[in-house]
């Protein structure tokens, strides 16, 4: 009976002070590998600022934000406490928090709350993660956000070398929707290693054209690939040469021109040309 309260309710919230209001804070979680079997979770967050603040008398409001994070035992494996003051004024709409957490294997609960203590209003999320195989040929989570560059004149071998700002999956009418994923264990070759990358974008619930140009970006703002419509995916597809490593980085944008506003299936197939293995990862993202 024990355990099974405990799969019910991996996460309680008792130690929140009684609210006026909770809110739903939407997240966004992406995994990379880490050393050994752990894992890099890159956590998106979108905190609703108008509701935590809205009644507050004061010319700065703070909100306390806690993150943590608890293994298939409801252990507490790390925790990240933090907080950040706003004027009224000045928060109207939500704000994106970023938060980066190491992860061990097996599943990981990721329990994040905002809280502002004078208001008595809070939000919050839990999001239950269980990390894939974290050995042999494979590819990240793609990290959705805003248009990925490096410093100027560095190349980037790894994620934390990619300039981005995650998101939540939610991005307005003609801005670049940034892509960042990892490949782990390519075959290489007299030094390095060739694969090809296949993009498929479609709307969701929608059927017959799609009715906008699509376009993949690197990371000097030149087109790779060519764009064709397939089964009512648009398609891009582009071969790959880098230098062999455990681990190589990729990042794009994607210019969708004038898209019209509603939900999208991103599909990235990878093939290793060495090998002839295939993985792919799906997400979904909405313009509005």
């Amino acid at each position: 009976m024990i355990l099974r309260e405990i799969d019910n309710a991996p996460a309680l919230f008792n130690n929140v002070p009684t609210t006026a209001l909770i809110d739903t804070m939407p997240v966004r979680i992406a995994h990379c590998r880490a050393a050994g079997d752990s894992l890099d979770a890159v956590i998106a967050a979108r905190v609703p600022l108008d509701s935590l603040v809205r009644t507050a008398q004061l010319d700065r409001v703070p909100i306390d934000y806690s993150v943590r994070i608890f293994d298939q035992f409801v252990r507490v494996q790390g925790a990240e406490m933090s907080r950040r003051s706003y004027s009224p004024d000045s928060a109207g709409v939500p704000e994106l928090r970023k938060f980066t957490r190491r992860l061990g294997p097996g599943m990981n609960v990721v329990r994040i709350e905002a809280l502002q203590a004078d208001t008595r209003r809070a939000a919050r999320a839990t999001v239950r993660f269980t990390p894939q195989s974290t050995t042999g040929f494979a590819m990240s989570d793609v990290l959705l956000g805003s248009k990925p560059t490096t410093v100027a004149g560095t190349a980037a071998n790894r994620w934390t070398d990619v300039n981005t700002v995650p998101g939540d999956g939610v991005f307005d009418v003609g801005a670049p929707i940034g892509l960042v994923w990892e490949l782990y264990k390519l075959t290489a070759a007299e030094g390095a290693s060739r694969y090809n990358v296949t993009i498929f974008v479609k709307r969701v619930g929608r059927r017959g054209a799609l009715g906008f140009t699509l376009r993949a970006l690197d990371g000097l703002g030149g087109a790779v690939g060519r764009a064709g419509e397939t089964n009512g995916n648009i398609v891009i597809s582009f071969d790959r040469t880098a230098k062999a490593a455990p681990a190589l980085v990729e990042f794009l944008s994607l210019d969708m021109g004038q898209a019209p506003r509603g939900r999208f299936a991103l599909r990235i197939d990878i093939t290793d040309r060495g090998s002839g293995q295939r993985v792919s990862r799906e997400t979904e993202f909405t313009v509005r």
